[in-house]
C-alpha cells in the first residue's frame, strides 16, 4: 500500500531549483545581463522556524506560535547580504537577468 506524499515546497507551483550555473546552461540561447542571489540562509532558516512552530502546536495556537517566530526572527534576515558578500556560493536561490539574442 502506497502513502501519499505531501507536498513540501508547492506553494502553489515548484518543480525546479538551479544554480545560477544552471540557470546559465538552460538559457545558452540568451545573453545574460545580471545575476545574483536573492535569499541567503536566514531566510530559510527563518522559513523552516515558522513552519516548525506551526506544525508543533494545533489550530489558532500554531498561528500564534508560528507569527511569534516570524517576529523574533525575521530581522536577521538583514544578515543574508553580508553572508553572500563572505560566500557568494551560501545563497538559498538566484535569478538571473536575460536578455534574447
Amino acid at each position: 500500500m502506497s502513502k501519499k506524499l505531501d507536498i513540501v515546497h508547492a506553494d502553489p507551483d515548484d518543480y525546479f531549483r538551479y544554480s545560477p550555473e544552471g540557470l546559465k546552461m538552460l538559457v545558452h540561447q540568451c545573453d545574460v545581463i545580471w545575476g545574483g542571489p536573492t535569499r541567503g540562509p536566514i531566510s530559510a532558516i527563518v522559513h523552516f522556524a515558522e513552519r516548525a512552530a506551526e506544525a508543533m502546536l494545533p489550530g489558532k495556537a500554531g498561528f500564534a506560535a508560528r507569527w511569534f517566530a516570524a517576529w523574533a526572527i525575521q530581522p536577521f534576515i538583514y544578515l543574508d547580504p553580508w553572508l553572500f558578500k563572505q560566500d557568494p556560493k551560501c545563497a538559498c536561490s538566484f535569478f538571473i537577468l536575460l536578455k534574447k539574442r
